[in-house]
């Protein structure tokens, strides 16, 4: 892991929009319908942002795991497995679901990394699972991007095993915009619930990260620009100007 701080500017979460989940499904409508920034250009974005997080921790030597589920959450962990492998690091994906499952945006990108022979462990695989804390722990970092915004009750089946072992390692885990496992409305933690060193939100922090046992998953928080323009914000109700201008991924002072 990084010795030295990260990089990133601390601002105050109150600079921010809270979100709910119907504000911020209400944000995705308006960047896709309104702006025209497609579903694509934004999980393109919170990839890279993602990776660019991940290489700033552990350096530009590290190892990489990147647990991926079948939503717009997983897709995000999939661009950000393709730019860590570019830029030189050792990556391995452990999915969740059979890629016939997945969601069409995210569907492209785990064709797009198949097509790269980015080495790939199917996690619903028993003697795939009976290995993997050993496997994870030869990694630097694990990245969580199993579970989005949208989680409806505690993880289920394949997922909550993954959870359960991913929180045996001694490892950091960055979670991708919410950890998963933790409840996005009210903040509690289902059980399992990924506990996270870093939790890396999109675009804004969502009210869940800010209540409950929230604390206790999301650990420092970050948020990462998506590139969600300030017309979006303001048609919400928001009075917000610029909120990156310090940088593309700010520390989150709560």
């Amino acid at each position: 892991m990084a010795s030295q701080p990260l990089p990133y500017p601390v601002v105050s979460i109150h600079d921010f929009p809270v979100v709910t989940l119907d504000e911020m499904r209400e944000v995705d409508r308006i960047m896709i319908e309104e702006v025209g920034i497609s579903l694509d250009q934004m999980m393109e974005n919170a990839g890279l942002r993602l990776a660019q997080f991940a290489r700033d921790l552990t350096g530009p030597e590290s190892a990489v795991s990147v647990l991926i589920g079948k939503g717009n959450n997983g897709g995000g962990g999939l661009v950000a497995a393709r730019h860590l492998f570019n830029w030189g690091h050792r990556v391995k994906i452990v999915l969740a679901t059979p890629g016939h499952f997945f969601k069409e945006v995210a569907m492209h990108q785990l064709r797009i990394v198949n097509n790269m022979n980015i080495p790939t462990l199917y996690g619903w695989d028993e003697s795939v699972r009976e290995d993997l804390v050993q496997y994870l722990q030869s990694c630097d970092v694990i990245l969580d991007a199993l579970l989005g915004y949208s989680l409806v009750g505690r993880p289920q089946d394949t997922y909550a095993e993954l959870i359960a072992q991913v929180n045996q390692t001694d490892l950091p885990i960055i979670s991708l915009d919410i950890p998963s496992g933790l409840n996005p409305t009210t903040g509690k933690c289902f059980e399992p619930c990924v506990r996270a060193f870093a939790t890396v939100t999109l675009a804004a922090p969502k009210v869940g990260l800010t209540k409950g046992q929230a604390a206790e998953a999301t650990k420092h928080m970050f948020v990462a620009d998506i590139s969600v323009p300030d017309i979006v914000w303001q048609e919400l109700g928001f009075k917000v100007k610029h909120l990156f201008r310090p940088g593309p991924i700010l520390r989150l002072s709560i």
